[in-house]
């Protein structure tokens, strides 16, 4: 056992991964969204995958006094008036009824948003604060699509377990929130 005694080498591990945890959670929100320019008005708030995510954003959005329209299912058209587009990404079978919606809608309903955004020079802003509990096949096939063609991402840190975000974000911004309530303190840190 190369003269470790095994009951030595976890607790070790343990401090090491505690005070890195700590360290992390002591950061600032404001200096890690400090890479996401100010949010420029007007600011559109949407669902992609028809999750109840994208409302409890908006929520947040408000309580973070943040104005802005929100629209389950944005068109192109409203994407193209606004500055910054905040997509929450999360699926939903009862949100996909209820919107007579599907996923090859939803993804074709993607790509419209981007193309959009990307001839208005709108900032788009995945959002994901369901969770792995949201992480399932369908959201993992919208995220695949959208998340290339973003300019950054805000997201609950317990849907980045496999690192996917970290990975899809490469050297765009990426803020990760330990609680999806502390995505507040994130918005109220963005706003001009």
């Amino acid at each position: 056992m190369n003269g470790h005694h095994p009951g030595r080498v976890l607790p070790k591990l343990k401090s090491v991964a505690g005070a890195l945890c700590l360290l992390f959670s002591l950061a600032p929100l404001g200096a890690v969204a400090a890479d996401i320019p100010k949010i420029a008005s007007p600011v559109l708030f949407t669902s992609l995958g028809q999750s109840p995510d994208a409302k409890t954003f908006s929520i947040l959005a408000g309580r973070a006094k943040l104005q802005g329209e929100y629209s389950t299912l944005a068109t192109g058209k409203e994407v193209g008036a606004s500055k910054t587009v905040f997509v929450t990404v999360g699926t939903s079978l009862k949100g996909f009824g209820s919107a007579g919606v599907n996923l090859d809608s939803e993804i074709a309903r993607s790509e419209e948003l981007v193309k959009a955004a990307k001839a208005a020079g709108a900032y788009l802003v995945l959002v994901h604060i369901g969770g792995e509990g949201r992480r399932d096949a369908m959201t993992n096939v919208l995220l695949e699509k959208l998340a290339p063609n973003v300019d950054a991402f805000i997201v609950y840190d317990n849907g980045n377990g496999d690192g996917f975000f970290t990975k899809a974000a490469g050297s765009k911004p990426l803020v990760l929130v330990p609680k999806a309530v502390e995505v507040v303190k994130v918005l109220e840190s963005l706003k001009p």
